[in-house]
């Protein structure tokens, strides 16, 4: 993939692993204009995303599915997916991990560029994410 100019993420972590015996993790995203993460899977982990502000297309094992406030999404473990902001301004999702897994690790880093854009792929495979493909056009 190589191009790092695609990771850039605000992603905080709304309510700990920890907190939840590792039950589960929740994020907020502030995604920016036309933007969104890459093609890809989490292998062990369902993911919930809950539309807060702005617009979205998701990507769901080849579906388009366009979501607003209070629209929420729900990927099974092991689904391709990605989303991106349709709007000209920022919007934010809130999004949960079932199980946490290491999520807040993976993001603490992913925002940070803590990791070898070279080696984007590996650092993704190592959080139990397989990258599959660039963010959606």
């Amino acid at each position: 993939m190589g191009d790092s100019t695609v990771m850039e993420f605000d992603i905080e972590t709304l309510v700990s692993g920890s907190v939840t015996h590792g039950a589960m993790a929740s994020f907020r995203e502030r995604t920016p204009a036309g933007a969104g993460p890459p093609l890809h899977r989490h292998r062990d982990q369902i993911e919930v995303f809950h539309v807060i502000r702005g617009r979205y297309r998701f990507l769901l094992e080849g579906d388009s599915i366009d979501a607003g406030p209070g629209d929420c999404i729900t990927v099974p473990a092991g689904a391709t997916h990605a989303f991106r902001n349709l709007l000209d301004e920022t919007s934010e999702l809130h999004f949960s991990l079932l199980p946490a897994g290491e999520s807040e690790a993976f993001f603490q880093r992913l925002v940070a560029g803590d990791f070898d854009p070279d080696d984007i792929e590996a650092f993704f495979s190592r959080h139990g994410i397989d990258l599959l493909g660039p963010p959606m056009g």
